[in-house]
């Protein structure tokens, strides 16, 4: 019995790598504990209770801590976005505002841009990152 659960738990796992949630991978959890107590000729029923029992109380105590860590932005991702001030790119197609956005090539990567100039940037216009807020650099030509 102990591999049907740990069928489970992969099954679970795969899942989990699918769809990020954060709750399936409690079932693993617990599905893991049912196939540690089957060894012990636990039946059917407390295998059942077990897996329930062990994935609920994780998925009470460790879903709030994943979900705060998968929110927090890492600091990996704000130096990438700092390091992107100064460098120079070509504008791919025409750039506007934040109601007109376009895309810049920098670095071989095409990345959502916005200008504050009055009528835009062209095409093949090159431009500089003057700043960037979320995942969209501002430009200037």
């Amino acid at each position: 019995m102990a591999i049907a659960w740990l069928a489970v738990g992969i099954a679970a796992l795969i899942a989990e790598a699918l769809t990020n949630a954060f709750f399936a991978l409690f079932l693993a959890i617990g599905a893991a504990a049912a196939a540690v107590v089957s060894l012990f000729d636990v039946g059917l029923a407390g295998q059942i209770l077990t897996a329930v029992m062990v994935g609920l109380v994780s998925a009470l105590l460790g879903r709030p801590a994943l979900m705060r860590a998968a929110r927090r932005p890492s600091r990996h991702s704000l130096a990438a976005g700092a390091a992107m001030v100064g460098r120079t790119g070509r504008a791919e197609d025409h750039i506007g505002g934040f109601d007109a956005p376009g895309h810049v090539r920098i670095g071989g990567e095409s990345w959502l841009a916005v200008t504050e100039a009055r009528d835009g940037i062209d095409p093949g216009t090159p431009v500089t990152v003057l700043e960037v807020k979320g995942t969209t650099l501002v430009v200037w030509s």
